[in-house]
């Protein structure tokens, strides 16, 4: 069988004269794993990424517990076979960290000083693909009393009605002053 396709031994083989060649091996065959039907790869879902802080509101000098989770796209394996991205987290301090044996994985970091932080987790699968997602921290300063969330909001809102005020009452003086009367004097008399 000159130029055609055999079945030998259980590896797809293409004949070519005296020379048997598993596809893969030949140049510009596309090498595929053992075990794989020749076709169009399988479609993945999307990738995902997930990340949970515990807990949301903190104190400075405090450590917050992050977990980031991956799911989709064509995860990595590693030597034991199980499955893996890369996974990164950016602690919205300046701060990162790259995972890449875990998922899920978690990472602790303390955060030094009161702040709003934005967390966020990258994930990146075995194509390059890449999902992020974020989420936001409360970190308080250690002498403060405890302000919830609902604080936050109500002060944030009280603030911004200040500023409408004093915008209004800038706006104000600035304006020139009505005119009420009619100019002083006689007017120009033709010459």
């Amino acid at each position: 069988m000159v130029g055609s396709v055999a079945m030998a031994a259980g590896l797809l083989v293409l004949v070519t004269g005296l020379v048997a060649a598993p596809v893969g091996a030949l140049p510009g065959a596309a090498a595929r794993p053992t075990g794989t039907a020749l076709g169009p790869e399988p479609l993945a879902s999307p990738l995902e990424v997930g990340i949970t802080l515990a807990p949301t509101t903190t104190t400075a000098g405090s450590t917050v517990r992050i977990e980031v989770v991956a799911s989709g796209g064509v995860p990595l394996v590693n030597s034991t076979g199980g499955d893996y991205y890369i996974l990164t987290v950016l602690f919205g301090d300046g701060g990162l960290r790259v995972l890449d044996t875990c998922n899920p994985c978690t990472v602790d970091h303390t955060y030094d000083r009161p702040g709003n932080y934005s967390v966020s987790a990258i994930a990146a699968d075995g194509t390059s693909t890449t999902a992020n997602a974020t989420t936001r921290l409360w970190v308080r300063s250690a002498t403060n009393p405890v302000v919830t969330d609902l604080e936050y909001a109500g002060l944030g809102a009280a603030l911004a009605l200040e500023a409408a005020a004093a915008v209004y009452l800038v706006r104000r003086r600035r304006a020139p002053p009505p005119r009420t009367s009619a100019p002083v004097g006689d007017p120009p008399k033709p010459s």
